[in-house]
């Protein structure tokens, strides 16, 4: 699932306890649902390096900031320098929590905007990048490859 605006590991941990139980009802095998934290979408939401380590076996990914950030900012663009520093906040928190850091979609985008901004996110550290259409996964997959997601 991708699970927005988690502030801290305790968010993480309180939706891994529902998940078990919702797969458990289900009769589905429990822990079998993974979990990518929206982080850093709003200002509250900046994720803390170590923060998030730990928290649940569930966690592949810790994926932002985006749009949301830069419109709860009134932020003209997301070069901006708060959005910057949750960017690399986000790469951060993913390294130590062992799981893939994944850069935020982005609206508007020419097929050669949004290739250029996936590689500004790998030099950045990101292993991935969350995507809206399938011509965008096909960009996102030639220059992520598998390391994007863990892998997975």
């Amino acid at each position: 699932i991708l699970l927005e605006g988690p502030c801290h590991g305790a968010d993480i941990q309180k939706v891994d306890v529902l998940l078990s139980a919702a797969e458990a009802m289900a009769g589905q095998p429990v822990g079998d649902t993974s979990i990518v934290a929206l982080a850093g979408d709003h200002p509250q939401s900046v994720p803390v390096p170590g923060d998030l380590t730990g928290k649940s076996s569930r966690l592949i990914g810790i994926a932002g900031p985006g749009h949301g950030m830069r419109a709860a900012m009134s932020l003209p663009s997301l070069d901006a320098e708060p959005i910057r520093q949750a960017r690399g906040l986000t790469v951060l928190s993913a390294v130590a929590a062992g799981v893939a850091a994944l850069a935020a979609p982005e609206a508007g985008l020419t097929e050669a905007g949004f290739e250029s901004a996936c590689e500004k996110d790998r030099a950045d550290g990101f292993a991935g990048k969350l995507v809206v259409t399938t011509a965008e996964a096909a960009i996102a997959n030639r220059i992520f490859g598998a390391q994007g997601a863990g892998g997975r």
